[in-house]
């Protein structure tokens, strides 16, 4: 299975794809972006969470202003919209455009081209890690992404676990909260890709692109 023709997130090695979180406000923003991410080295990640079904087309044409110039990213929704299967098929018909499902939509996850999805799972108790890795490797998607609060031995100790899956579809594993520099630490020892935020942050210990670059290289040219 070829995974993410148009979005490669595959890093690691202390060198993971930076996913910048953005919150969409207009055409504009959709082609400033497109524009940004070829010269930054970034890839946007469209948090579509305060939209409803209502504004299907609203999301539609941000989708088009952003593909048209030539940007790749993904759409990520959140809400709580009765519909929200059809925002997904509808973003998903821009080729250039990844889907990140929450595991809790799973029965809403299309057959085909799942090299085109990443399913994600958020969740509050460290132990529950290993069998949402497993729920979510049983969907076959083209990345898996889990994020809960954990320590930093924990953080470690799921790097272990991941290693040992020898796993041939990228992964992204976010501490959440504080300490925030735990995030810093799976981008540099686990996770092929990693979510921060373009202008204002969308989660909590979220760093901005701009600083979380300046950290990778500071670290890097040190190592």
């Amino acid at each position: 299975m070829e995974t993410f023709k148009a979005i490669n997130l595959r890093g690691r090695q202390g060198q993971p794809i930076l996913i910048s979180s953005v919150i969409p406000e207009s055409t504009d923003q959709a082609r400033s972006i497109a524009s940004q991410m070829k010269v930054e080295e970034f890839i946007p990640e469209f948090r579509f969470d305060l939209y409803t079904m209502a504004e299907s087309d609203t999301i539609r044409k941000y989708l088009e202003a952003f593909t048209e110039e030539g940007g790749h990213g993904i759409f990520t929704f959140r809400g709580k919209e009765e519909s929200i299967g059809q925002l997904y098929t509808d973003a998903l018909e821009f080729n250039n455009i990844v889907a990140d499902f929450d595991i809790s939509l799973k029965e809403m996850i299309p057959e085909k081209g799942r090299d085109r999805i990443i399913v994600s799972s958020h969740f509050d108790q460290y132990w529950e890690l290993q069998g949402r890795i497993g729920q979510i490797l049983s969907l076959k998607p083209g990345a898996v992404k889990v994020a809960c609060p954990m320590t930093s031995p924990q953080l470690m100790e799921a790097g272990s676990f991941i290693s040992g899956l020898n796993l041939s579809i990228p992964v992204s594993v976010i501490p959440m909260g504080e300490p925030s520099f735990l995030r810093l630490v799976s981008a540099l020892a686990i996770s092929d890709f990693v979510y921060t935020y373009h202008e204002r942050p969308v989660a909590p210990g979220q760093f901005s692109t701009v600083k979380f670059r300046e950290l990778l290289r500071s670290v890097n040219s040190t190592g």
